[in-house]
């Protein structure tokens, strides 16, 4: 995880300037939905809001 509570609401507005990739709620991508999912992630990682990232391949 990592600690986005300082910047949610400017990616936020960068999204809305993705109109094509943000509609209206019940959509996944929706203002809505995203700040719902960075404020569930940040519970799980004990902060306001948060990312999530998954490691597909390490490479040593």
């Amino acid at each position: 995880f990592v600690d986005i509570s300082e910047y949610v609401d400017e990616k936020l507005d960068i999204m809305r300037i993705f109109e094509s990739e943000v509609l209206p709620h019940p959509f996944p991508r929706s203002i809505e939905s995203l700040r719902a999912l960075s404020t569930v992630r940040g519970g799980q990682a004990g902060c306001k809001a948060a990312e999530s990232f998954m490691l597909i391949k390490e490479i040593i």
